[in-house]
């Protein structure tokens, strides 16, 4: 695992780098179903470590969303 990953490792999503460079995470585990109540994307991606990891923050905040 490299530093970049472990910056962005968040539990209940799994994270990777495109082999374009691009950085993907999506959820897994229990969570992992979508559903209508449920406000948190499936997948999310950003042009850097440092972007993916500010978005999943806002999604497993306890002021961001998740059910």
């Amino acid at each position: 695992m490299t530093a970049a990953v472990a910056a962005v490792e968040v539990p209940g999503w799994r994270v990777w780098r495109s082999s374009q460079g691009r950085w993907w995470a999506t959820r897994t585990g229990p969570d992992a179903r979508c559903s209508r109540d449920d406000p948190r994307p499936m997948t999310v991606d950003a042009d850097s470590a440092a972007g993916l990891a500010a978005q999943l923050a806002q999604y497993t905040s306890p002021e961001g969303m998740h059910p």
